[in-house]
């Protein structure tokens, strides 16, 4: 069974070999879950850590997904899908309007998984520094205004 459970504390979550450059870094984790702003959850599986999430409220009722992570041995098993779908219900219990994310351009198991849950694409950010395409995910009733 898996579960959401409410945490200001980062864990140890240890990720595959090549997607710690996907991933935000520990630093900034560490500030916003400082933030009122800011929502953490520990993925759980029957009792076990085994994943992730940060939320920060950028407006009433809109938040920006900053992290999401699944522990490495327990990825490709639909874990992270229920992870995000339990997200879902609890954001629109909460009458949640608009979450966000962002996802690294070319990570294709990211925008797989996103796309499964019912996000879209809004723009792309192609900076120097920057190549990442960021995602919606509307609950019911809201209108999205893609640029």
């Amino acid at each position: 069974m898996i579960r959401l459970v409410k945490s200001n504390i980062f864990p140890t979550i240890k990720l595959k070999e090549n997607q710690n450059e996907f991933v935000t870094k520990e630093e900034k984790i560490q500030k916003l879950l400082n933030n009122k702003n800011s929502k953490a959850y520990h993925i759980l599986k029957d009792d076990c850590l085994i994943g992730f999430i940060l939320l920060v409220m950028f407006d009433t009722k809109k938040f920006f997904m900053q992290d999401f992570r699944i522990d490495g041995k327990y990825q490709g098993n639909g874990l992270g899908k229920r992870a995000l779908d339990l997200l879902i219900e609890e954001l629109r219990n909460e009458d949640v309007v608009i979450l966000t994310t962002t996802y690294t351009y070319g990570n294709n198991n990211a925008k797989k998984l996103y796309e499964k849950i019912g996000f879209i694409e809004t723009d792309i950010v192609d900076d120097r520094d920057v190549q990442e395409v960021n995602m919606i995910y509307r609950f019911e009733g809201e209108k999205i205004c893609i640029k």
